[in-house]
């Protein structure tokens, strides 16, 4: 049996990416990819990952054998026959025998999917034929082995131990010293011929194995499992440097415990720099590496960025990496002269949250704008979990600096404070996005928009152009989306007058998706949202940043994402960024559009921020004011869906006839979510005075102003008004949060200001009552199942879009993305 080895450009998951191209089995020995591709993956469960590499995208359905016996074969396998994805990602179990683990893999096979078996690089593999590849790593450098003809055994060590057999002392991974002994000149003999493509290390072979096993400083197999012909790898070559990550008492240097989680409501620091790798960082060695090949030579100006759940504005530290050397922190403004007081270490001070939970955060260093690296923190707090503080990987920069184009060149700047509106991408204010629109300006762009969307959705009369099942076809969803393409294009096209930030922002938005490994959050800090006098709000979901000619007949191309999650294609999960490489020219793509590519970010102008509506644990609760004026049929279905989907008991719904009642039911802290299904629409007090939004209860309308008198009068509300258990306000009906240059006032302010909710949803335009509450039941569903309101939000709108129907990007959120009806547990 001949196998062709070679090297292969990037990590074991760039070679995974590309080879389940091509071939029905990929076996990878490499635990730090087994690591991020079984993300979230809980003991006996399956799950899915999806992983974004330069060769292509895939969502990989993940399992870990080694949670299963033997005789739970038949269980483990219709579990990952259940989960939809494009490869199936398993990681076997060496005490099942080989017999049992060949027989398993040949009915993975047959599910007609790739897959990808994860295995320690010592277990021979029988049955290996040319649609097998084996995949393993020597220091940083990924290697293949791949079956030129015939059948037969085979282990990852083998064709990790031909790759490099150059003589003489090798260092050791310990740093102090070669390893005793020298490798073998000249050719070596092993079960089966190797093949070396020229240009790579090594040669061909035949015959047996010399080697007299395997080396002391490596990973063993059990007992029952050690072969004494196993070949001695050559031991990783030390990294240059790495980011290294640590958990520490204010003040100090050496880590907190590894091995039990942080004290509740305790400060700790978190410390970051670039050199050596440090035994006890929070990552392994081989994730940490600084990718240093893609980024300039001399010196570079870093920024640290640490975001923790249940912060608003990340924390941002300068720092610089000289040549050679670790990092180090220092106040100079210019140059480093020989008063420069040089630190060894970033430090974020942190206070851990009151309650036990698993605190998470993302700890990314920027050159220039551009994420280089990027790692979640996991942190455990308070919780009996036998695991204390670590990191996953989350992004290294792959391709060299130059290749990101005009990213590349954009130099961060510092936030410029003035009254105008500004777009932040994941709170990172050294890349700073001022918008430029004139109110008149936004009255024509946004009108239009808003129009377009109303017409998208509603004819004459008004009636739905949706089918019975609020959807349209391909045709029509593909049409309706080149309709508002174009408006959302000329928004973006009037908002950012810079054009610096004009060339760069899409690019910034999708590299921070990708370095993330999430869909970015777009902050949106905007002054009209809590003064609607001063300027027009932006419907900032609708802003489109890819080209799109004006010309209704003009060409554009259209990315094969609009009919990949469009209608009629398989509910598959929806990746952080578009999975097509690239877009160049006029194109259509539904990532295009802010409220689909994005998390977006509107925190009302309150004073305070939100980030759980109750720190207790008693049942989520959803109360529900029921206009009697919507249709009857329509609204006795939707509540019993809502029943149906929600906990027992969670829904409480009333009839409201009058602005006393809404108050009355509005009044206590009882509710998670307070859910206003009813009419809306706009009033006039006199005939020249300007329009005022209300909310429609049968015969009688409540006004935002009225909203506001509540809170004055103790006898209504009390004061203060929901103080502890800060529900989420929920208006689905029509125009309840669009504003106009015409309106004295808005819900929004009245609800979060006024009446001290967590935050507001409402739609920007006239909605269809069936619809309105298909789209809301899956969103409250969400919401009470865990999910964060920007998260499920996003999620609500890829929903309908699969349906064809784009009238998700008509509702908006007015809160912060992350906001939760309970901590997480």
């Amino acid at each position: 049996m001949d196998f062709s080895v070679s090297r292969h450009e990037g990590d074991p998951l760039d070679a995974v990416a590309a080879f389940t191209g091509t071939h029905a089995l990929v076996v990878v020995a490499d635990p730090a990819s087994w690591e991020r591709i079984s993300l979230g993956l809980e003991p006996g469960r399956a799950t899915t990952t999806v992983v974004s590499r330069p060769a292509r995208m895939f969502t990989a359905v993940a399992i870990d054998l080694r949670d299963f016996r033997q005789s739970a074969r038949k269980a483990a396998l219709a579990l990952v026959t259940d989960v939809p994805g494009d490869v199936l990602a398993v990681h076997e179990n060496s005490r099942w025998g080989k017999a049992a683990s060949t027989n398993f893999r040949k009915q993975l096979l047959g599910l007609g999917k790739p897959v990808v078996l994860f295995v320690e690089g010592w277990t021979e593999l029988p049955g290996l034929d040319r649609t097998a590849v084996l995949v393993g790593t020597i220091g940083d450098t990924t290697v293949t082995g791949s079956p030129v003809r015939g059948a037969g055994s085979a282990r990852v060590d083998d064709v990790l131990a031909r790759f490099d057999s150059s003589p003489g002392p090798v260092p050791g991974p310990w740093r102090d010293g070669p390893v005793p002994g020298t490798w073998p000149d000249g050719p070596v003999t092993t079960p089966w011929s190797v093949n070396v493509p020229q240009g790579t290390s090594g040669g061909t072979y035949q015959g047996g194995s010399p080697y007299d096993g395997p080396h002391q400083g490596f990973p063993q197999p059990p007992a029952y499992e050690q072969r004494t012909d196993r070949p001695r790898l050559r031991p990783a070559r030390p990294e240059a440097r790495a980011v290294n990550s640590l958990v520490v008492e204010p003040g100090r240097d050496d880590p907190v415990p590894g091995s039990g989680p942080l004290r509740p409501g305790a400060d700790y620091e978190v410390l970051v720099n670039i050199g050596p790798h440090r035994t006890a960082s929070l990552l392994t060695e081989a994730d940490a590496r600084w990718p240093a090949e893609n980024l300039p030579d001399g010196a570079l100006a870093l920024r640290a960025v640490l975001s923790m759940d249940g912060t608003l504005t990340p924390q941002v530290v300068r720092f610089t990496l000289p040549d050679d050397g670790s990092s180090f922190v220092c106040h100079c403004d210019a140059g480093h002269g020989p008063y420069c007081a040089r630190q060894p270490w970033v430090r974020f001070p942190i206070t851990a949250p009151g309650t036990p939970t698993v605190w998470t955060g993302e700890l990314v260093v920027y050159y220039g704008v551009v994420a280089v690296h990027s790692q979640q923190l996991v942190l455990p707090v308070g919780t009996t979990t036998d695991s204390g503080p670590h990191a996953r990987l989350l992004h290294r920069l792959t391709s060299t600096f130059a290749d990101l184009g005009p990213l590349a060149e954009r130099a961060a700047s510092i936030l410029v404070t003035d009254d105008g509106a500004r777009a932040l991408v994941n709170g990172v204010r050294f890349a700073d996005n001022p918008t430029w629109i004139s109110p008149n300006a936004a009255d024509n762009a946004i009108r239009a928009a808003r129009q377009l969307l109303h017409d998208i959705h509603l004819a004459a009369g008004p009636v739905s152009r949706m089918d019975a099942d609020h959807g349209k076809s391909l045709a029509d969803y593909t049409t309706d989306l080149a309709n508002l393409a174009r408006h959302g294009a000329v928004l973006y096209d009037r908002l950012f007058h810079d054009n610096v930030v004009f060339d760069t922002l899409p690019d910034l938005i999708r590299h921070e998706a990708a370095s993330r490994a999430r869909p970015a959050v777009l902050n949106i800090a905007d002054p009209a949202i809590s003064n609607p006098d001063r300027a027009h709000p932006v419907p900032w979901s609708l802003v489109y940043d890819l080209p799109m000619p004006q010309d209704p007949n003009g060409a554009y191309a259209v990315c094969p994402s609009v009919a990949r999650f469009g209608p009629g294609a398989p509910a598959t999960p929806v990746p952080p960024h578009c999975p097509e490489p690239h877009h160049s020219g006029n194109t259509l793509c539904p990532f295009g559009f802010w409220g689909l590519s994005c998390v977006v970010e509107q925190p009302a102008s309150t004073g305070s921020v939100t980030w759980h509506v109750h720190s207790g644990r008693a049942p989520a609760s959803v109360a529900v004011a029921v206009d009697p004026g919507l249709d009857p049929r329509l609204t006795d279905g939707h509540l019993t869906e809502l029943r149906a989907v929600l906990p027992p008991g969670s829904v409480a719904s009333n009839l409201v006839t009058s602005p006393v009642q809404l108050a009355r039911a509005l009044a206590p802290e009882t509710m998670d979510i307070a859910y206003l299904y009813c009419h809306g629409g706009y009033y006039r007090l006199a005939a020249n005075a300007l329009p005022s939004p209300v909310l429609r209860f049968g015969g009688s309308m409540v006004d935002p102003v009225e909203v506001s008198n509540w809170r004055r009068d103790q006898a209504v509300w009390p004061r203060p008004h929901w103080p502890s258990r800060k529900p989420l306000v929920v208006m689905n009906g029509c125009h309840t949060s669009e504003m106009t240059t015409a309106t004295l006032s808005n819900f929004v302010d009245a609800f979060a200001n006024r009446a001290g909710a967590a935050g507001v949803v409402g739609t920007e335009v006239t909605v269809e009552q069936g619809m309105a509450g298909w789209a809301m039941t899956r969103f409250l569903s969400l919401l009470v199942d865990g999910a964060g309101a920007g998260q499920a939000l996003r999620e609500v709108r890829w929903h309908m879009v699969n349906r064809g129907n784009v009238m998700g990007l008509a509702y908006t959120l007015y809160a912060v993305a992350g906001l939760r009806l309970r901590p997480p547990s």
